[in-house]
């Protein structure tokens, strides 16, 4: 009985494992969050089909909302309890349009609803969540 090759224990890509962009788990090929990540490489994994693991559930819904899915954001935030679950439900009520509901989830979060544009919003988040993890 002949012996089977061995699969190459490479990692796609120039990974060394430092960096969530770079950094796969073998059985998916599916980005792995390990913390120190900036707003660019978090927008690199928004290409993938499934959020990097370990991202907290605010990240992950911030990822989803991120690939125009703003109905499994919601509901991941809605399924949380934290002050950051609540700013990012928020920011999905806000981009939805829901001004009123949007205010609710703001005052909650402890937080002023920004006067600015979405998207620097979201960027904010992102950014903020990032920071606090890494």
């Amino acid at each position: 009985m002949g012996r089977r090759p061995q699969k190459s224990r490479r990692r796609p890509g120039n990974c060394d494992g430092s960096r969530a962009c770079n950094h796969y788990n073998a059985r998916e090929l599916r980005p792995v969050y390990n913390g120190d990540v900036n707003l660019d490489e978090f927008r690199e994994t928004l290409k993938a089909d499934h959020p990097p693991r370990g991202l907290a559930a605010p990240l992950r819904a911030l990822w989803h909302e991120g690939r125009d899915d703003w109905k499994r954001a919601h509901e991941i935030v809605q399924a949380e309890r934290s002050k950051a679950a609540e700013r990012v439900h928020a920011y999905l009520h806000r981009k939805e349009g829901d001004s009123a509901n949007a205010d609710y989830w703001y005052n909650r979060a402890g937080a002023e609803r920004p006067r600015g544009r979405l998207e620097t919003e979201w960027e904010d988040l992102v950014i903020g969540f990032l920071n606090a993890e890494g």
